[in-house]
């Protein structure tokens, strides 16, 4: 599954053991942001740094999350305590690093308003929508 994976990615390069990055397909990519490993046979891991959500890139590979996770019965590490306790906090993990950068994108931006830049109303929404997740989230430093 691995191969077919990086088959269809650009200027691919293996990043160690089982880990590569690529160009994410899920946006105008020049430099590879998409970081891709397989901690285990037939069990793919993937992260855009430019913040593209694994369904973005799947639906551009022409892929679902079914592809990535394929029959767990024979995968007994996901089973297994540890396995599962990392891989919990691995998600709190991300949530703050994605909750972070949401607030400090907020916080530039405010900062720019007040500074007096003009901003498209796409952008404008843009802002608007994500301090609503900040304040949702109830986010703190």
């Amino acid at each position: 599954m691995i191969t077919q994976i990086l088959d269809k990615l650009d200027k691919v390069k293996s990043n160690g053991k089982n880990q590569w990055m690529a160009c994410c397909p899920a946006h105008a990519d020049r430099s590879p942001s998409l970081a891709i490993s397989e901690p285990e046979p037939d069990y793919i891991l993937m992260h855009c740094f430019a913040g593209c959500e694994v369904s973005e890139i799947l639906n551009s590979l022409q892929m679902s999350l079914e592809d990535l996770y394929p029959d767990t019965d024979q995968h007994s590490f996901i089973k297994s305590e540890p396995h599962h306790e990392r891989y919990k906090a691995r998600q709190v993990e991300r949530s703050y690093a994605e909750n972070r950068t949401k607030y400090t994108t907020v916080l530039f931006y405010e900062q720019a308003l007040k500074s007096g830049q003009k901003f498209s109303q796409e952008e404008n929404e843009k802002y608007l929508n994500l301090y609503n997740e900040v304040q949702e989230s109830g986010f703190k430093l």
